[in-house]
């Protein structure tokens, strides 16, 4: 019978001779047919045997057919179009290195005429097929192509009898005949992409401005606030101010001492001792009212605490015998200065405890050593004399306690420490 395999035969993968007259031991005289297969057949088709390379003899008979069969690679070029799933065609090649690697198997189907080559062609295209129309045009790919390819290769090789080495030169073309419907798809596709670009840009852009429009909005609300807070104060230091001078007026014309306006008016000491600011027209007020105003020295004797501190050089430490503490002047840490300035904390100079005189137990309850006063009364430190200041006016009162504001490390907080009464 003769055989029918076109496409195996055209890679000479098999010979076919008939066993002469009288019987054989084969391979007689090939036993070092190296890369070569025998396969053994009777007249009838019946598979007698395999002599591999390098194997024992087979015996074979008058009439037998041996099959020899080529074990080296060869190559196998497939070629084909591929469908898609959006519709277009594109034409696919590549080069396939096979092996005959089940002489058996290879055997009886080359005898039945199946052509195995051809069947490892066709089966490679329909899987490659059915690959492609789950694919959109863009995404098929040679790389892509080509794992896919070794992975079907590998199943439609091993029932034909084949071993692939390996796959080359794949390739896979655009599809040619929508080239202008591709163009204008691929071009809106670019204007989408652009479109979403420019709204994400045009959003971010106008978040910006809207961030910055509200910034904008708080400083200009905090800048109003701070005008009218500033204009409200200076309109009370000057009401304040009137209404003091015309008191003090009033009590030298009518000969009363400094000491009864303090004690009918605890603010009345505060202004009197320089801690209200005054106005830009005005200058600073500061030091003691008889200064300001005249005022003979005599009822501001009168006025006056022996609970004042001695005088003592600025930038020495000095006692404040009222309060039981020594001071000496210190800047605060650039951290805090940050809270400072964070709490709106007006600090013109600060000054740290040194000591503590444990015999006066109310003050030592509130203050601790290295505490740093930045307040008295509410208002800044301008020197350590404004501290003696202001213990003089406000030991007038019964009961008198002095405000104080200390850094303690990096918290700040208002104390409280008695006044002994004055003498």
């Amino acid at each position: 019978m003769a055989n029918n395999n076109p496409e195996t035969d055209a890679l000479k993968l098999v010979e076919t001779f008939p066993v002469p007259s009288g019987r054989w031991f084969l391979p007689p005289a090939v036993a070092n047919d190296v890369g070569y297969s025998l396969q053994i057949y009777s007249p009838t088709g019946q598979f007698k045997g395999e002599v591999p390379p390098g194997g024992v003899q087979q015996r074979a008979r008058e009439g037998d057919q041996v099959l020899r069969i080529n074990l080296g690679q060869h190559p196998l070029e497939i070629k084909g179009t591929l469908k898609t799933k959006d519709g277009f065609t594109r034409a696919y090649s590549l080069t396939l290195l096979i092996k005959v690697d089940t002489p058996g198997v290879f055997g009886v189907l080359y005898r039945q005429s199946t052509d195995p080559v051809a069947q490892l062609r066709i089966g490679m295209d329909d899987q490659l097929r059915k690959w492609a129309i789950t694919q959109n045009h863009d995404d098929i790919n040679e790389l892509l192509m080509g794992q896919w390819a070794s992975t079907f290769a590998t199943l439609e090789s091993a029932r034909l009898g084949f071993l692939v080495v390996s796959v080359k030169q794949p390739n896979v073309e655009l599809d040619p005949h929508p080239a202008a419907e591709r163009a204008k798809e691929l071009a809106e596709r670019l204007r989408q992409l652009d479109l979403i670009v420019q709204t994400r840009v045009n959003n971010e852009k106008r978040e910006e401005e809207a961030k910055d429009a509200e910034e904008a909005r708080k400083r200009k609300e905090l800048d109003a606030f701070t005008d009218n807070r500033i204009g409200a104060q200076t309109r009370i230091t000057q009401v304040m101010t009137e209404e003091y001078t015309r008191r003090l007026q009033q009590a030298m014309r009518d000969g009363i001492p400094l000491s009864d306006l303090i004690r009918a008016d605890p603010d009345f000491a505060n202004w009197a001792a320089g801690q209200f600011p005054a106005t830009p027209s005005q200058g600073q007020l500061g030091g003691p009212a008889s200064t300001l105003f005249s005022l003979p020295q005599a009822p501001l004797d009168a006025a006056r605490s022996v609970n004042a501190a001695p005088t003592a050089p600025e930038g020495g430490p000095r006692e404040i015998p009222a309060l039981g503490i020594t001071l000496a002047p210190v800047t605060l840490t650039d951290e805090q200065t940050y809270f400072a300035e964070q709490a709106r904390l007006i600090v013109d100079r600060a000054y740290v405890i040194q000591r503590i005189d444990t015999g006066i137990s109310t003050t030592q309850s509130q203050l601790a050593p290295n505490d740093i006063i930045v307040q008295v009364e509410g208002q800044s430190i301008q020197d350590i004399a404004t501290v003696a200041r202001t213990i003089e006016v406000v030991a007038t009162a019964p009961n008198a306690r002095l405000k104080l504001h200390v850094f303690r490390g990096l918290e700040h907080f208002d104390v409280e420490a008695s006044l002994p009464p004055a003498r």
